[in-house]
């Protein structure tokens, strides 16, 4: 063997060396997370954390700090994909019912229901001047429940 040889084969120890540790950093760090947050314990969110942080050395700070960004990713445990969309998309649904006026959240509340809401332009004097056709029409269209909130003085 020569110099050069005995050099390069050093160096590849060393670089496999630095390796070993921070792969075994790594695994310190996981493991760790993963104690603090049992229910995200899988190789498939290791896989989720590495592609996020691409060739960065992966530290407990680091997966603490990404984990808000990659936790709509992340696989729960005893959850199933669907159930977990699920909730995600009820958590988002509620932030932006969170920020809605109550007009408009009752204007939600009645289309779900397959109700329409009772214009504003309709109130209970009106109501109580219509005629027992346009009456007729308003139950058949808004619902007998609404037009007697209307008649009630209530929106």
């Amino acid at each position: 063997m020569t110099n050069q040889t005995n050099i390069k084969t050093l160096e590849d120890a060393r670089a496999e060396a630095a390796l070993q540790a921070t792969k075994a950093e790594e695994d310190i760090a996981f493991r760790v997370f993963f104690n603090q947050n049992p229910e995200y314990r899988c190789d498939a969110n290791k896989s989720i954390f590495r592609h996020f942080h691409g060739n960065e050395t992966i530290t407990l700070d680091s997966l603490e700090e990404s984990f808000p960004f990659v936790k709509d990713r992340l696989a729960i445990k005893g959850q199933s994909r669907i159930e977990q969309e699920s909730l995600y998309a009820e958590e988002e649904r509620r932030e932006e019912f969170s920020a809605m006026s109550t007009d408009e959240l009752r204007k939600i509340a009645y289309q779900e229901r397959g109700e329409e809401p009772l214009p504003d332009s309709i109130t209970s004097e009106s109501i109580r001047e219509e005629s027992p056709e346009r009456l007729r029409f308003l139950v058949r269209k808004y619902g007998l429940k609404m037009v007697n909130l209307r008649l009630a003085g209530r929106k």
